[in-house]
């Protein structure tokens, strides 16, 4: 909710200073002004927008806990620091409504909400539900710049983890039949969201882009890896000779006791 404290001279004080004419004309022109700038308040309260974080405000938020709320469809931030919380302990709260800040649909769970990091730079959170689709909040700007409900011959997916890739478009795991129980590549562009490209999977249920190797993890009963060139998936051979591979393995074996994954410092914490 947005609130707007106008306090701007009016007639007799020195801004309004001078002969008759001028005052009356300088009052009309600060109760025009005020008139407007409640106008634009109210219009945003009509609309549901909500006011983005700054920087300094979303770097207060680093490194602590990333929680999506099924019970009242509310993403919130816990402090880090405790192992009990109340609504009082929240560091910051944002309800998820159909309609509200561009979203499309209702979020009644959260199958997976994890923090990313757009092509801009900008902070966002990537949420994913069975039914409601997938959705980007930019935490920045206070507008979700992605929502989306994408269905395949009129069924809904059920997305069940869901990844940014690094040219804005999106991947998703779907191990509902109705989906074709696969790893789908999702268009960016938010104007004209599809379905891109199905890389089968008997029942994925989490995705993780892999900065570092440039890579595409996979987990749904078997680990899988994946090259991307912006337009299909290509599986790739996991080399668990290699050190790395090895951790990356042992990392999202581990991570898929728990329904859904992201990179292992964002699995439970709002961080860089």
């Amino acid at each position: 909710t947005l609130s707007l404290d106008v306090a701007l001279p009016i007639s007799g004080s020195s801004a309004c200073s001078g002969v008759s004419w001028s005052q009356h004309f300088c009052r009309y022109s600060v109760m025009l002004t005020r008139a407007v700038l409640l106008s634009l308040v109210s219009l945003a309260q009509s609309e549901n927008l909500t006011v983005g974080l700054s920087k300094a405000q979303l770097a207060g938020l680093d490194g602590h806990l990333l929680v999506g709320n099924a019970i009242d469809r509310s993403i919130h931030i816990l402090n880090k620091d405790k192992n009990t919380w109340s609504s009082d302990d929240y560091l910051w709260s944002y309800k998820v409504e159909k309609g509200k800040d561009g979203i499309r649909s209702n979020f009644g769970q959260f199958n997976d909400v994890k923090r990313v990091v757009n092509h801009k730079g900008q902070v966002c959170l990537l949420m994913c539900n069975n039914g409601a689709g997938l959705a980007l909040y930019n935490m920045e700007t206070g507008v979700f710049d992605f929502s989306y409900q994408p269905r395949i011959d009129g069924a809904l997916l059920s997305i069940h983890s869901a990844e940014l890739l690094p040219d804005g478009n999106f991947a998703v795991a779907d191990p509902n039949k109705n989906g074709l129980m696969a790893v789908h590549l999702i268009s960016g562009d938010n104007s004209n969201p599809r379905i891109l490209y199905s890389e089968p999977f008997g029942s994925p249920h989490s995705v993780v882009w892999d900065r570092t190797r440039q890579v595409l993890w996979a987990w749904g009963g078997s680990l899988r890896k994946y090259s991307y060139d912006g337009s299909k998936f290509k599986e790739l051979k996991i080399m668990a000779s290699r050190r790395g591979e090895v951790v990356a393995t042992i990392s999202l074996l581990w991570m898929a006791r728990i329904h859904s994954s992201s990179r292992m410092e964002q699995v439970s914490a709002l961080s860089t």
